[in-house]
């Protein structure tokens, strides 16, 4: 084919085109769009397929924060925060109670460094032959520390006749522990008879504050202490005993490696020593602790009892003493009645026997109401604590007498001085000797006291007392104020100034005009 027949074909194809150059259009346009088609369906599909299961995963997990209680991400970190801020307030409060009651829980003084730098547990690092001398070193100590406990109510001398408060001996009262140097305690009989002393002159303490302006048996508000119950089950209020909380003995303390409690049980007979706490017996008992249902890391709450004579006027103060007291004693029931036979006063050489009952050691009783074997000399004692028990004086109604009577011819009752015509009545019948129908003791009552004392543990060491926003304020000091915009104040005029001051004298023309007015006469 020559280049000329080439040309014509080629003019003969461009004028077919411009012929149908519609729908050449037509189809190129068609043909691009099913390429372009092609080309871009296929990333549109896969990301409307991800767009679609990011959106079924997002309905998906805002289905499970419709029911309460899951936390998202955000929630650890913020409960961590407020976690930390409301321990932080926890320490603080429990560091500021054990402040305060940090100064009863005292050790005699030959071994109080040695205990309170222990603490209730078995020593790290100090041999076992050291705790046994600390251990000998608190029997020869511990009756001191007993008897400076019993002394802080300031108890009635029937020999010396001085003293505030009636009460049994301290054998009766408080109880102490007997131990024997021959057969050394345990270390936990050591901790349980420390603490009941600790808690036992807090409750005496609280006596005390109550009696604080009483000089005498007379002018005291609480006369008489008839029982004291710490940490034993007669000591549990009813509040406690429905809702079931149970009585928890005190923990064993023993040595790290050393044998059970059962094979200590076994071998105490020939090893010579007290394995194992007994449950009965002249002072021997275990400290017992409520164990509620939400169990405290801070504190032991130890039940405690208080049965006095008190004058009926008064129990609010004794009220006010426990709420007040450091060891945290929460009253929680409350015993009040007549008592069954005539309170009269304590007379020096009055016999304690005769008071009390033959025998004067409560451990003794205790010992029959666990159970245990009797002692001799028990005669007199069961019936002298029921007596007690019963709200009646142990004193009986010996020493009380009938009043003289006295003329009534030739008296004006008018001109009667009733306030101390019942005074004279009043002594006449404490110094009588026959029986009378006076009691000038009417108003004294017994009250019985159940409550919960709170032994505070040691606190963390890294815990601080946070101060309060008003004590913040306070400290802060008063407001800063503009000296150029305050007036200025005047100084103050001291007292020495005040005094040293003369008088203003007043004007003349007043002074003439008063004369004149005191020389005229008052006319008729």
């Amino acid at each position: 084919m020559t280049t000329d027949e080439l040309v014509d074909h080629l003019k003969q194809f461009l004028r077919l085109c411009i012929k149908y150059r519609f729908w050449i259009s037509i189809g190129l346009a068609a043909l691009f769009a099913i390429i372009a088609y092609l080309v871009g369906s296929s990333p549109v599909k896969m990301r409307a397929e991800q767009e679609k299961r990011a959106i079924f995963q997002a309905d998906s997990d805002v289905k499970t924060f419709t029911s309460p209680g899951i936390p998202n991400d955000q929630y650890k970190p913020i409960v961590l925060e407020k976690s930390d801020v409301l321990n932080k307030d926890i320490n603080s409060a429990w560091k500021q109670l054990y402040d305060r009651q940090v100064n009863l829980l005292t050790w005699p003084k030959s071994v109080h460094e040695r205990f309170n730098t222990w603490g209730r547990k078995w020593p790290e690092n100090v041999a076992e032959g050291a705790v046994q001398i600390a251990i000998d070193d608190y029997i020869h100590a511990y009756d001191e520390y007993v008897d400076s406990v019993y002394k802080v109510f300031s108890p009635f001398d029937t020999n010396t006749g001085d003293g505030i408060v009636w009460a049994p001996p301290k054998e009766a009262l408080l109880r102490p522990a007997v131990f024997d140097s021959t057969r050394p305690p345990e270390l936990s009989t050591i901790w349980d008879a420390q603490e009941r002393l600790w808690i036992q002159r807090t409750l005496l303490e609280v006596v005390a504050q109550v009696n604080k302006n009483a000089k005498d048996w007379d002018s005291a508000i609480i006369k008489q202490i008839n029982e004291l119950e710490v940490g034993g089950s007669v000591a549990q209020d009813q509040r406690s005993l429905a809702r079931g909380d149970q009585l928890s003995e005190s923990e064993v303390i023993k040595a790290p490696g050393s044998e059970t409690q059962e094979a200590a049980d076994a071998t105490a007979g020939s090893s010579g020593r007290q394995g194992s706490r007994s449950t009965g017996g002249m002072g021997s008992e275990s400290i017992y602790y409520i164990k509620p249902a939400v169990e405290a890391t801070q504190f032991r709450i130890v039940p405690v009892m208080l049965a006095v004579l008190i004058d009926q006027d008064r129990i609010q103060d004794l009220l006010v003493e426990f709420e007040n007291s450091p060891m945290s004693i929460q009253v929680m029931d409350f015993e009040l009645r007549r008592p069954e036979s005539r309170v009269t006063r304590p007379e020096k050489g009055a016999s304690a026997n005769s008071a009390y009952g033959d025998n004067m050691f409560s451990g003794m009783l205790r010992g029959m109401r666990a159970g245990g074997m009797g002692f001799p000399g028990m005669s007199g004692y069961a019936g002298m604590m029921s007596r007690i028990r019963s709200g009646g004086s142990p004193r009986g109604t010996t020493g009380m007498g009938g009043a003289a009577a006295s003329s009534r011819q030739g008296t004006n009752k008018r001109d009667r001085d009733r306030g101390k015509q019942r005074e004279e009545e009043a002594k006449s019948v404490e110094s009588a000797k026959g029986p009378s129908l006076f009691d000038p003791h009417y108003n004294v009552v017994v009250v019985r006291i159940y409550g919960q004392a709170r032994l505070y543990k040691s606190p963390p060491a890294d815990a601080e007392i946070i101060p309060s926003l008003g004590a913040t304020s306070t400290a802060a000091g008063p407001p800063v104020v503009n000296k150029a915009s305050a007036p200025e104040a005047e100084p103050e005029r001291t007292e020495t100034a005040k005094i040293e001051a003369p008088e203003e004298e007043p004007p003349k023309a007043e002074a003439s005009k008063t004369e004149a007015t005191k020389n005229e006469s008052p006319k008729s």
